[in-house]
């Protein structure tokens, strides 16, 4: 008779069995911990959950700081912009910024405000001269020039520049002036040809 025997089972020592579940339950412990903190997370006051994702963002008028919703001051001579961030809030045309204040833009006489508000610049026949308006002095033979450049002034035809004033261009006989404020300012008619500051007639 044939006696039959159990297999031999090996044993898991018991303290490695008692470690892998001290390790599953400190899982399942910290993910626990990490959803109920979630869930318990408070919205600071003047706040709103999000409509999509997690988490909260300020009410509009507050501005978030340090996870808590303060109220925008508005100086005075500011407006509210569109954003919710950054610079929520800027000066009225005419005003500059100056840490938390609007000051108002100095225009001095002869004088207008910029486009953008924020600045001025010089009426026509002004020129800025430190923080003021200085009228440009047309010469004698001149007219007010609007290029933005140089003295503000050019001289008319058959004029140019010297020193301040407009000193007239020696024209020699059968030449022209031109209109150019560079260069000898003048030029021979047809049939002449320039000889130093003459014109003499083309001869074949």
């Amino acid at each position: 008779m044939t006696v039959q025997t159990r297999p031999t089972v090996k044993r898991v020592p018991l303290t490695i069995k008692a470690a892998g579940a001290l390790l599953f339950a400190l899982i399942i412990g910290l993910q626990m911990s990490s959803v109920m903190a979630q869930s318990s997370k408070i919205i600071p006051e003047n706040a709103t959950a999000r409509s999509y994702g997690t988490g909260w963002e300020c009410d509009r008028g507050f501005q978030d700081r340090d996870d808590v919703c303060l109220k925008i001051m508005i100086p005075e001579n500011a407006h509210r912009t569109h954003q919710d961030y950054g610079h929520v809030w800027k000066c009225d045309r005419g005003f500059l910024r100056e840490g938390d204040v609007c000051i108002a833009v100095h225009v001095p006489q002869n004088a207008f405000l910029t486009s953008f508000g924020d600045g001025w610049d010089c009426d026509r026949g002004y020129k800025k001269a430190s923080n003021a308006c200085a009228a440009i002095v047309v010469p004698e033979n001149g007219y007010l020039d609007d290029d933005g450049y140089g003295d503000a002034w050019g001289c008319n035809r058959g004029f140019r520049s010297v020193d301040g004033a407009c000193a007239v261009i020696a024209i020699p006989s059968n030449a022209y002036s031109t209109n150019t404020s560079y260069g000898r300012g003048w030029e021979c008619h047809h049939g002449y040809s320039r000889t130093e500051q003459a014109c003499e007639k083309v001869t074949a």
